[in-house]
């Protein structure tokens, strides 16, 4: 009985012995045969006995990605494959991987079931085409090739997604996980450059001053470091704009030395401590910012204005007022220059210039024409004339003063002279007033212009005559119909069809009109009230000598030249006019030489000048 027992208790461990040792077996045969979960349980056992067992573990892949087993599931399946993978290649000799020949796991076959599972999980997270499925995948898969292809997927969906991201911090804390979680990837400068764009916008959102300097502190070396540079930069200057003060400029130039808009700064400096352009604004200018930009424009402005007669006398007067002045070269040759007297000399049709003292020629002939200097300058005609000259301006070595040419060329008077750019046939004229550079400082939109006197010009637009100063400041309105410059405070004009005298305020001392006048000269003005007979009224337009004239000058001194019909029937000049010299009372001081020669008052006739 016992004996029995034995037996059959031996015969029971050798079946169990045996069912254990074909577990294996049976799950090979249960995967083919579709009983998959008898299959799982066996693979199960044998793996908790050796995880590492390569035949088990292929062995539970292929069950997991079978795709009619129900519980397939693709990530148990890499799991499993990639510990049968890791084992390849199998050694050949070895006992164990003779065993697992018979269940047809080798090398080869390893490689096409690892490649087989990662296929499918690749294509599954390629149909979901999402960051998550994408990166799903990589967590599991260790096909280099696949990773590298999903990896490049994911991350270009994450860069499509972040660039189009409206809330700049969402968009910065997934752009930071992003970077912190996948240094490698190839997007990482792509999102990385998002991420600091979003901490520079989200920095500088209020686009003021404190935003842009906070930046800075905090990112001294960041991307967009230039960029917030650039942007404090400008606010600074924006909030100094906006002041709009000199002292305010001021200011910035010394707290902000390296600002790019402190050009700019000592620009408006400039501009707002001369904008009155006198001796006395540069003169401070020069004292007070001697190391602004327009330092020596405000120089050259200084002495234009101190020697724009240019007369010896200013010139030293300038020298004498500027001991430390950047020209002193410069001045000694224009005092020489003013004290040459040129005066034009005409040689075989052309023209030139003479010193008249020493008859000494200066300037040899080669101009059309010619005229007298003034200011320093000369016009001259340089090309040959057809039917009209144009005129430029040479100094006193012959040198062409600007390369600017016009049809009438005025004396320089004060500085500045009145010039034409057409010769008004049949168009309107286009007068202008340049200066010692030829820069016009009154625009040429004017048909005409009378000189300088007085510190005022008689222009002519479209409505009429006024009259301007050399800033092309109306000082007077354009109301009339003729004017004559100023003379002794007093000025000429014509308001219908009659001249009245004015001031330099517009305003008339006296109500008598008359039919034609001459300037102010010594006091007295030639008048007329019917055209036929003239006399001579002061300042008060009180008749001091009265209309008993054909014709009269204007006073030279205390004489003046009139035209009187001889009316003594006795005289041998019996119906002739004769002209005589009177003094300022009336007295005629005796017939002139050439008595037939009748003259009309000058300034009722104004004459264009070159």
């Amino acid at each position: 009985m016992t004996k029995n027992i034995l037996s059959l208790t031996c015969l029971s461990l050798l079946t169990a012995h045996t069912l254990l040792a074909g577990d294996l077996d049976r799950a090979f045969k249960n995967i083919n045969s579709g009983d998959y979960d008898k299959a799982r349980a066996s693979i199960k056992e044998e793996l908790d006995k050796d995880p590492k067992d390569v035949a088990a573990n292929y062995a539970m892949a292929k069950l997991f990605s079978a795709r009619d087993y129900k519980a397939m599931d693709l990530d148990s399946a890499t799991i499993y494959v990639n510990k049968a993978f890791a084992a390849i290649p199998l050694k050949e000799d070895d006992k164990q991987t003779k065993k697992y020949l018979k269940y047809g796991v080798r090398d080869f076959t390893i490689q096409e079931l690892f490649a087989d599972i990662n296929k499918q999980a690749y294509d599954k997270a390629k149909a979901k085409n999402t960051f998550d499925s994408y990166d799903h995948f990589i967590q599991y898969s260790q096909d280099k090739i696949l990773n590298e292809q999903a990896e490049d997927k994911r991350d270009d969906i994450k860069f499509a997604e972040l660039s189009i991201k409206q809330s700049i911090p969402s968009l910065i804390e997934e752009s930071r996980t992003f970077l912190n979680d996948h240094p490698k990837s190839k997007r990482y400068a792509d999102i990385n450059g998002l991420y600091e764009l979003a901490i520079f916008n989200s920095m500088t959102y209020s686009n003021d001053v404190d935003s842009f300097k906070a930046y800075l502190d905090r990112y001294p070396t960041g991307p967009y470091a230039k960029e917030a540079r650039v942007q404090y930069d400008r606010k600074i200057y924006e909030v100094y704009l906006k002041r709009g003060t000199i002292e305010g400029y001021a200011e910035f130039e010394k707290s902000y030395p390296k600002n790019p808009f402190l050009a700019a700064v000592q620009d408006s400096i400039y501009t707002m401590s001369t904008r009155k352009g006198d001796v006395w604004e540069y003169n401070t200018f020069i004292k007070a910012y001697p190391s602004n930009r327009n330092i020596m424009n405000a120089w050259n402005q200084l002495y234009d204005l101190y020697t724009q007669d240019a007369t010896d006398s200013s010139y030293e007067a300038f020298l004498k007022a500027y001991p430390n002045n950047p020209f002193k070269d410069k001045i000694q040759q224009d005092i020489y220059l003013s004290q040459l007297n040129l005066a034009p000399f005409k040689s075989n049709d052309k023209w030139g210039y003479v010193n008249p003292k020493t008859q000494t020629l200066v300037i040899q002939p080669q101009y059309e024409d010619a005229s007298e200097f003034s200011g320093g300058l000369a016009a001259v005609a340089l090309k040959a004339c057809t039917d009209n000259c144009m005129y430029s301006y040479i100094d006193k070595n012959g040198k062409v003063a600007f390369e600017k040419a016009f049809a009438s060329a005025g004396d320089f008077i004060g500085g500045k002279a009145v010039v034409a750019l057409d010769y008004c046939d049949g168009a309107p004229c286009k007068f202008g007033i340049i200066n010692r550079k030829g820069e016009f400082v009154v625009g040429a939109d004017y048909e005409d212009i009378q000189p300088l006197s007085e510190g005022l010009y008689a222009a002519h637009n479209f409505k009429g005559y006024g009259f301007i100063n050399d800033r092309d400041h109306v000082v007077i309105p354009f109301v009339y119909q003729d004017a004559t410059s100023f003379s002794e405070g007093l000025a000429a004009v014509k308001k219908d069809d009659r001249w009245v005298f004015i001031d330099r305020s517009g305003t008339q001392p006296f109500t008598q009109s008359f039919a034609n006048v001459s300037a102010f000269s010594s006091g007295l003005a030639a008048v007329t009230e019917n055209d036929s007979t003239y006399g001579y009224i002061d300042h008060s337009g009180a008749w001091v000598i009265q209309p008993i004239y054909e014709n009269a000058e204007p006073f030279e001194g205390d004489t003046a030249i009139v035209s009187l019909k001889d009316d003594n029937k006795k005289s041998k000049d019996y119906g002739m006019t004769i002209r005589y010299r009177i003094d300022k009372t009336g007295k005629n001081l005796g017939k002139l030489v050439n008595p037939n020669v009748a003259t009309k008052p000058k300034a009722a006739v104004k004459k264009k000048k070159k």
